[in-house]
Formats: C-alpha cells, structure tokens, sequence
C-alpha cells in the first residue's frame, strides 16, 4: 500500500445550515476535548464513512442530512471524496475521476488503483471471491469505542457478506502475506476438497455395489461364451427379482400394519375419551336401563348367562318378545316388520305394534316407536362388522319407526364406548333416512353435528363399533 494521510475533513449539514471544518497534519494527531459528547467520536467515523465505510452514528447525529468532503493524500498527490448519503464523487486534483452510488462496485475498483492495494474476499453465499468494500481497506486502523472492543473488526457495519473467520484473515493483505491470487488459489483448494469428499461417497456406492456383485459372481462357473455367462447370470438375475419382489410385499404389508395400528389407536383414544366422562356420570341412570351383574354391577345383555367380567352365572332375564314366521323363508322375525331381513321378502300385513324384536349375535334389540298410519313401512338394518379376528357373522339389527334412538342396549349391550342413553338418532322423511349424533363426546360417524343423508352401503360408527346401514 502506497503512504496516505488524512488532511483535513468538511461535514456540512444541508438541514441546520451549519459546517465543520477540521484539519490534520501528516504524521500523528491527537484529538481531544475537555468533555464528553462534544463530536470527537463522530469526527473520526465521519471520515472513514465519507471513504464508503459504514459506521455507526449515535442516535443525535443525522448522517442523512449533511454533506462530507474529505481530502487526503496518496504519495503527495491530493485527492478529494466527497459523500451525500449513498452518492460519491472522487477527484484526483481537480479532476473529477468518478461519481457513483455504488461502493463495491466502482469506488473499491477506483480505491484499488490509486492505493495499489485491494482485499479480496469469498462471499459466503456464493463462494466466489470478490472485491471486498473500501471498509476492509481501513479495518486495522480504526476502532469503535462502542463496538470495537466486544470482537476483532467489529467496528464497521454491514459486512456480514463474508465469513467471520475470512474477515480477520483479511488482516494478512495488510500484513502482505495475502494477495489476490492467494485467495483464489485457496478457493479452489477448498473447492477440490468438497469434490473429493463428493468423489468419496460415490467411490463408497461403487465399493458396496461392486462387493455384492463378487459375492453373486462366486457362484458362477466359468463361461467360455456370452452366450454361457448369460445363460449361468440367470439364476442371480432371478434371485435378485425374488428379493425385489419380496421386498415390495413387506413393505406393503408394513403400510397395512400402519394403517391398522393407525385405527387401533383411534379407537383407543376414543375409549380413553369416553371413559374420561364415564368416570364423572352416575352409573345409577344407566342401571335403570340396562342389565348389570348381581355381584360386580358389570354392564351385560340381556340374553348372557354369565358375566364377561366376573364370570358369574347369570339367571335368563325376562323378555318381552313378539315374533312371528316368515312365509317365504319361515325364519322367526319380529312381528312389526314389514319384510324379512333374511329373504327379504314382505311378511304378513296382520302385525302388531313393535315392541321388542328378536335377539341376535349382539343381544336384545329394540324397535323404534311407530308413528302415523304408514309408518309401518318405514324400517331399516345396521348389521355390526366384526372387528379384525373376531370370527363372529353377526346377524342385521332391524329397526322401524319414523325416529329410532341408538344406544347401547340396542346396538351394542356389551360395547361400554356406546352411550347407554341416547348415542344417535335415526330418522326416515320422504323415503330418505337421516343420522343425527346424540352423545357427549360425537362418537357417531360419520361426525357431523346436523342432518345427513344415508345411502345403503354406508358405514356408521358407534363408538368403536363399525356397522353397516341398509335401507
């Protein structure tokens, strides 16, 4: 770097109307004052921000609203900056040399002329060396009280384009043991490293690939055509497909077991859920509506003859059943049916008024109330869906009325996530069957809070338990 000095510095502020003036001596100069905040620190930043530094201001001064003019030195040849916010103008003498706005790109590229010295840096978003800013030029030589003394250049702002450990490194162009082509060359050998490491993990997949290949090839006897080694390739080509295809059946049957363990823990939260509120309810109102063992007060239907929980032997509870034949099938129905759900054929027009209708595989049902002269046609099926290993058929739950309740003891006695009062509500207007969810904690699906439309085929879930309407 050739020999520089400051002469003397001009700040005027347009604003105010007002101007410094301060001037230097080529050697050492001292500035100081009898107080404090008196404008020693913003002389001195003022000078190196007029160059195209960033510095920090304190928060009184308006670096926007003054105009600087610094004239220094170089080899006993006068040059003049002038700054006004982001625009600059060098002058060599008197001759106008640049006006710019833009400091890395033509004021360093100017500075690195006439100072015969240039710091050049990896940016580190894109690795390429570049130019670094006039505030690299003068790090060494300034700094902050404020800020200098926390970290190694710290004193200037908005350099965090490079890498904190590359802008100390920034010191060794000074120092003269950094040139350009230092840099560049360090670049490039940090660049051959990425590939190399790049070229390892590739020679690694080949190594592995090669490997297993070998160990195929062991078992190969030694062809004396390509015809022949096609012909003994075969068998590994055929056990490399047996294993690919193995391979796609586990990994199907994993998805399955995921999408099973999936339900599993839907319908346990569900349970967990229930069991929260069934903790705080009066088990008194669902024993007047349900059968319960003598001895451990476990919920039971109606046709057990022992406990699930306690294995009591249970006494047969009085039924109210009223049932006639089918004509078609002769199977035993319920007498307020209208058809018969195991032929599907029209029963007897002479029925009674739907109380209780046959058991099945799930206990007791219950009819729906019947109301209006032809409600009697108006009946449906839900038939329960075993769950996964369970090896039971259960049989269709027939139900007639215009509005049915769904609860417990008619879907599912022994199903304790099925509300024991009112679970769902089904309901038949002008031909169309609706589902309406009635329990606390909206275990009926499809989950919906109003009226929806059901279509035979479709799958309603009580609590855990998954059925299938027909209608």
């Amino acid at each position: 770097m050739r020999e520089m000095y400051f002469d003397n510095i001009l700040i005027a502020d347009i604003v105010e109307k007002t101007a410094h003036f301060h001037g230097f001596e080529k050697g050492f100069n001292v500035v100081t004052s009898q107080d404090n905040h008196v404008g020693k620190s913003s002389l001195l930043k003022s000078l190196y921000y007029t160059m195209g530094a960033e510095v920090d201001f304190d928060n009184v001064w308006n670096k926007n609203t003054k105009l600087y003019v610094v004239e220094f030195y170089i080899d006993e040849i006068k040059f003049r900056v002038a700054r006004w916010q982001k625009a600059f103008a060098l002058f060599r003498g008197t001759e106008l040399i640049l006006t710019t706005k833009s400091v890395s790109r033509d004021l360093a590229k100017e500075y690195e002329k006439i100072f015969s010295f240039s710091v050049y840096m990896a940016n580190k978003k894109t690795n390429k060396i570049e130019l670094a800013p006039p505030a690299f030029t003068f790090m060494p030589y300034y700094i902050d009280q404020d800020r200098g003394w926390s970290g190694l250049y710290e004193s200037f702002s908005n350099i965090d384009q490079y890498k904190k450990p590359d802008r100390i490194k920034s010191l060794y162009y000074h120092l003269g043991i950094y040139t350009r082509s230092t840099v560049e060359l360090m670049a490039q050998k940090d660049a051959l490293k990425d590939k190399i490491e790049q070229l390892k993990a590739e020679e690694e997949k080949i190594r592995i690939t090669i490997d297993s290949l070998y160990a195929e090839i062991q078992n190969l006897v030694p062809a004396d055509s390509i015809e022949e080694l096609e012909r003994n390739l075969m068998i590994p080509k055929e056990r490399i497909a047996f294993l690919v295809s193995r391979i796609g059946e586990t990994r199907n049957k994993i998805q399955s077991l995921e999408t099973a363990l999936y339900q599993h823990e839907h319908q346990l939260e569900v349970i967990q859920e229930y069991r929260k509120i069934k903790d705080g309810v009066n088990i008194l109102e669902d024993r007047e509506n349900i059968r319960t063992c003598p001895k451990c007060g476990y919920p039971v239907s109606d046709d057990s003859t022992s406990c699930p929980n306690c294995n009591h032997e249970l006494q047969q509870a009085p039924t109210m059943i009223q049932t006639v034949k089918c004509k078609s099938c002769g199977t035993e129905i319920a007498s307020d049916v209208k058809f018969c759900p195991s032929c599907g054929n029209p029963t007897s027009e002479d029925v009674h008024k739907p109380r209780r209708i046959q058991r099945s595989a799930m206990g007791t049902v219950m009819g729906g109330p019947v109301s209006g002269p032809d409600a009697s046609n108006k009946f449906c099926t839900l038939r329960p869906i075993a769950w996964e290993g369970e090896e039971v058929n259960y049989n269709p739950i027939t139900y007639s009325g215009d509005t049915i309740i769904l609860n417990r003891s008619n879907t599912d006695a022994n199903n304790n996530s099925i509300t024991s009062r009112e679970q769902a509500i089904l309901t038949c207007e002008e031909g169309e069957w609706y589902i309406e969810n009635r329990s606390d904690l909206r275990t009926t699906f499809i989950r919906v809070n109003g009226k929806i439309k059901l279509n035979s085929g479709d799958i309603i879930v009580l609590g855990n338990r998954e059925f299938e309407f027909k209608g």
